[in-house]
């Protein structure tokens, strides 16, 4: 998560946009795969969205089918909760990691998504991308715990929905509905110098 924060400070602060950096790794072989932040490449790009281009650049292959070049067990470490709309109509970045799930035989994709924090209502309202992500992940329970990023926020808790980890630095509560999250309010550091982080 550090690595994903300092890639956050190389975005470019605009008032359009919120600055994240985020890191795809392999769990197994403790690798980092790819990183990105937002703006690093041409066009309206995220972060999450970064990691993936860059990925299916170095291994010449689409966005589409990436997938198909992640292990079993990839993970990505975003400082902002993935976008779940976009304003400007491109696909959201819970679309592109579930995309990684679909590419087919062989296709490991995304399996877990560390959090820093939840993305403001600033731009699209209000962002239910946890929802997406844990109705569509294979089964398999939270055994880890996130400790290593105490400076964004003080409380951390990782909450398990059986069907997929979501490990977070924000507060959780699990709602009466199987696989619903209700993302406890959180305001994001807010500096008019460095941007929204």
């Amino acid at each position: 998560m550090r690595l994903a924060i300092s890639l956050a400070h190389k975005s470019v602060p605009l008032p359009s946009n919120f600055r994240v950096g985020a890191v795809l790794v392999d769990q197994e072989l403790n690798e980092i795969i790819a990183t990105g932040y937002t703006l690093e490449l041409p066009g309206n790009t995220h972060a999450e969205q970064c990691c993936l281009l860059k990925l299916a650049a170095a291994h010449n292959v689409s966005e589409e089918t990436v997938g198909k070049k992640l292990p079993d067990k990839a993970v990505i470490y975003t400082t902002m909760e993935p976008c779940g709309k976009r304003v400007s109509g491109n696909m959201s970045c819970v679309e592109r990691i579930l995309q990684t799930r679909k590419a087919g035989t062989g296709a490991g994709g995304v399996q877990t998504v560390y959090v820093g924090v939840t993305e403001p209502e600033k731009f699209v309202g209000e962002n239910t991308v946890l929802i997406p992500l844990a109705n569509t992940a294979p089964p398999g329970p939270t055994s880890q715990f996130l400790t290593n990023a105490p400076t964004l926020i003080p409380k951390k808790q990782v909450i398990s929905l059986n069907l997929l980890e979501v490990h977070s630095l924000t507060t959780l509560s699990v709602s009466s509905t199987p696989n619903r999250l209700n993302l406890a309010s959180l305001t994001p550091r807010d500096d008019a110098s460095r941007g929204w982080l």
